[in-house]
Parts: C-alpha cells; structure tokens; sequence
C-alpha cells in the first residue's frame, strides 16, 4: 500500500510537470495566500484609520502637546500616609497616537483615582483594584469602554526601556505599568504598547521597586499638566 501511494504520488508529480495536470494544491496555497495578504492589508487601513482619528481627538481635546502628567503615588503604613509626585512624559502622536489618546481618556474620566500600583517584578502595575478595600472595579472600565486598546500598538520610533510606562499584552489595557531602570538582558516589554516614559521621580520608582516603600499602595490623582510651552505661544 505504501509502495501504491509513493508511486502514485511520484506519477502525479511527472504529470504536473508536464502540464497534462494542474497542482492543485499550489493553486490552493497561492490563493489563501493572497487572501491573507488582503486581509492583512485591511487591517494595517483600519489601524491606521484609528491611529489618525486618535491623533485627530488628542489634539481637539487636550492641545497639541507635549503631554506631561503628575501621578502622586499614596502609601500606607501604620497609618501614617506619604505621598510621593512622578512625573510622565507620553509619547509623541506620531509615534503612539492610539496609546495615548487611550490613557489620556482614562485620565479625563479619573478612572485611576484609588486604584492599586503595586510591585510586581520589577515593575509597578496600575490595576482596576481599590488599594483600600481590595475590590475589583473592572466594572469603571467597562462602563466607560476603557478596558483595552483596539489593537497592539508599535512603533519603531518609540521603544521600550528603563522607566517605560506601558500597556501590558495583546491588545493590552486597562492595566499599565512603570518598568524601573532595565539592564541589557531585560526583553520582557519589547511586545507591550509602551506610551511615555518617567521624566522626574525615577527614584520614587526605584524605591518601590526595591520595597522600600510601603506594599499598600495606590494612585491618588492623575492628572495632565498645564502645557507651558503651548501656552507661551499663544502670548
């Protein structure tokens, strides 16, 4: 039987060859790639249709940037409360326009306001959990339609490193992360939608990293900062 089929097989090869017969199964292939070629190709359109809408909207709503935002980090211990300022610098709309339109709406609708920032391998995790009562509060997410990006976003002009913040996975969100300072080895947020970076206040982050700081901790505000620069220009 084997011996039948490899014969077989070995004839019908001859015959595409020859052209007495047609390789349908090049044919086959050729087509479903093609297809997926196609579909690839709508996909990088609608990608890039949301990309310029967002670009579009960040600019309407909140100026044309550069976009700086004051994070105050609150921690609890022995009931004695500190609070700790950070400062971000999201990345520019060319580079990252979906990203940032999306935290910056997170922001407006002061969805972070108590929510937890914990450590988690040497990087601190914003979560959708009341730092106080420890409850999930997926629900703020959902009802303002915040939880995740349309897609994974990249760029090659705005990479990954020490002191990224960044959505986590494939889409990624609602969480997002501060990554402290990364050595040479370090590859773990290569695929993450990375969107700004720590400007000021690397060794608050540092410091939470190392847990020096309390483990009880949470996001007491969020919030854009005033553009200094834009307004300048106007005066």
């Amino acid at each position: 039987k084997k011996h039948f089929v490899e014969t077989n097989e070995a004839l019908a090869k001859d015959l595409v060859k020859a052209g007495v017969l047609v390789d349908t199964h090049a044919e086959n292939y050729e087509a479903l790639e093609k297809r997926e070629e196609s579909m690839i190709a709508r996909i990088d359109d609608l990608e890039a249709h949301i990309q310029n809408n967002s670009r579009f909207s960040v600019t309407e709503d909140y100026g044309k940037g550069p976009y700086k935002i004051e994070l105050v980090v609150r921690s609890k211990l022995h009931m004695r409360i500190k609070r700790n300022t950070i400062i971000l610098e999201l990345a520019p709309l060319s580079a990252m326009p979906h990203s940032v339109h999306h935290f910056l709406r997170m922001l407006s609708k002061r969805l972070w306001e108590g929510m937890a920032f914990m450590p988690q391998q040497g990087r601190i995790q914003a979560s959708p959990i009341d730092m106080e009562r420890l409850d999930n509060m997926d629900w703020k997410f959902e009802n303002a339609k915040l939880q995740n990006l349309s897609f994974a976003e990249h760029s090659p002009d705005y990479k990954c490193g020490s002191y990224s913040i960044g959505f986590a996975g494939n889409p990624g969100g609602p969480d997002f992360y501060v990554s402290g300072l990364l050595d040479s080895k370090s590859h773990r947020e290569v695929n993450d939608s990375c969107f700004g970076r720590i400007i000021e206040g690397q060794n608050v982050i540092d410091s939470i990293i190392e847990k020096k700081e309390s483990p009880i901790l949470g996001i007491e505000s969020l919030r854009l900062l005033p553009n200094k620069e834009e307004e300048a220009s106007t005066l």
